[in-house]
């Protein structure tokens, strides 16, 4: 994959991680428009946390949810479920720049995908 083949700019609290994650998505053998979709939605997390005031670190459990439920409102058609968040949540995870998802208690529920219910109402991705 190029260097930056992405016609859009991730402006806000992940924009210093664009570019490793972009370069991440392409040694993960992503395919280029592929990658371009994980790259918009990371350009929709980061403005999502700026117009919020949030930094990265608060980017975990309840908050994932929020934003979900925002982009599903906002009339998105793709990528509306924690799902679609795996690869950017764990490259931002590795990094230590978002926190590791919180353990439910003991009995507590987990989703099949591996996304811990941390919101009433379950996963957003709809594996059950």
């Amino acid at each position: 994959m190029q260097k930056k083949a992405w016609t859009w700019t991730v402006s806000g609290p992940l924009d210093p991680y664009a570019t490793g994650y972009w370069q991440a998505l392409g040694r993960q053998g992503y395919a280029l428009e592929t990658a371009k979709a994980h790259m918009q939605l990371m350009a929709h997390v980061s403005r999502w946390l700026a117009q919020r005031g949030l930094e990265p670190t608060a980017f975990g459990g309840p908050r994932v949810e929020q934003f979900l439920a925002d982009r599903r409102s906002s009339g998105q058609v793709r990528r509306l479920t924690s799902r679609g968040l795996i690869p950017l949540l764990g490259y931002l995870r590795e990094r230590g720049v978002v926190p590791p998802p919180t353990r439910p208690a003991p009995g507590g529920p987990v989703c099949r995908c591996n996304v811990i219910l941390a919101v009433p109402g379950g996963c957003s991705c709809r594996c059950r």
